[in-house]
């Protein structure tokens, strides 16, 4: 992560170029093709910066991405990771679902299943993000 100011790019490029360094000083491959760049500008008319370069490949830039297990958008929105997050919820809620009409008995339709809900509609969400998920809870 670095910030350009004044569309002087030389530190950050420098920053990078640091970064693949270190990497080889330690015997560490850096997989450019594994790397993403995301642009974070909220400016009206925001400057085309050029393709970030390492070791020669281009890194690809992208409006999104996953980093462990968070959706991170250039808009720093919450959207993508809330709706993916409800997703995996609404997956596990059919479980849940399949167990009720087969008329097995709470502390065993629910018990379970909840705990392995939870982690999913409780992670990296945030207050504005809650009702599509309390709407699966509800459910």
């Amino acid at each position: 992560m670095s910030l350009i100011t004044n569309n002087n790019e030389v530190h950050y490029r420098s920053e990078v170029n640091r970064l693949a360094q270190w990497c080889t000083d330690n015997n560490l491959f850096l997989k450019v093709g594994k790397t993403k760049v995301i642009v974070t500008d909220f400016r009206r008319g925001p400057p085309q910066y050029p393709p970030l370069t390492i070791n020669g490949a281009t890194v690809e830039r992208v409006n999104n991405t996953k980093f462990l297990g968070v959706h991170i958008s250039e808009d720093l929105s919450w959207m993508t990771n809330t709706t993916s997050l409800a997703k995996k919820a609404q997956s596990r809620l059919y479980f849940l679902r399949k167990l009720r009409k087969a008329l097995v008995p709470p502390p065993l339709s629910t018990g379970g299943p909840l705990r392995a809900l939870s982690p999913a509609a409780s992670l990296c969400g945030t207050e504005a993000a809650l009702p599509p998920v309390e709407r699966l809870y509800n459910a």
